[in-house]
């Protein structure tokens, strides 16, 4: 199927922002950093980044911006599996906490290490030690989230090869609007986007400051 114009523009920019981003990575000296000075040097920033404030920026940015995102949406899923008792739609109420699962497997793998950038080179060594700790703590525990959410999925897929009367007698043959059976609740997409638009420019904002002036 042809790609539409707009659909090609957005592929071609999304590459170019891969490409820009991998070339800040793995070349600091792209992004004018000081190549004849000690990569350590630079207090304000991990060691690991080599003195390239750009790559620390980028890191930031995109954990920060991910693990926020993912708690925006895990708490719309726990309010939508507040509202309404989820064994009357079991393969939607598992799909749903399937994917709250994976979502906290996206907040304890990147907001520790957020954490991490915030506070490196501003506190004391005790306080980096214990968000360290924490670090390691959530490290540990990504496997018990992610196998809950792949057991979520498996049963909800076995519920979904049950025959249609069955199916129904399970669903107690709820009548509710289609909007309200579906995944998510439906929203006006330049709503549903403009929400994620706004969390991700305060958070480069934050970022680009932290990576000029840190």
């Amino acid at each position: 199927m042809a790609l539409t114009p707009t659909r090609r523009n957005v592929w071609t920019t999304a590459a170019l922002l891969v490409v820009f981003v991998a070339l800040v990575l793995l070349y600091p000296d792209l992004v004018g950093a000081e190549g004849d000075a000690d990569p350590g040097a630079d207090a304000g920033i991990p060691r690991a980044f080599a003195g390239n404030r750009a790559a620390y920026g980028f890191a930031l940015f995109s954990m920060f911006a991910g693990s926020s995102i993912a708690l925006r949406k895990l708490i719309d899923l726990v309010c939508q599996l507040r509202e309404a008792d989820w064994r009357r739609e079991p393969d939607v109420g598992l799909y749903r906490m399937a994917l709250a699962a994976f979502l906290v497997c996206i907040i304890i793998g990147t907001a520790p290490d957020v954490i991490l950038l915030l506070l490196y080179g501003e506190v004391s060594p005790g306080t980096l030690t214990l968000a360290m700790t924490l670090d390691r703590i959530c490290d540990g525990l990504f496997l018990v989230p992610f196998l809950a959410g792949i057991a979520l999925v498996l049963r909800a897929e076995q519920l979904q090869y049950l025959p249609v009367d069955d199916l129904l007698r399970a669903l107690d043959q709820t009548r509710e609007p289609a909007h309200r059976r579906a995944l998510f609740l439906v929203i006006p997409r330049r709503d549903g986007i403009a929400a994620h638009v706004r969390i991700i420019v305060s958070v480069l904002v934050i970022a680009l400051g932290l990576a000029l002036f840190k």
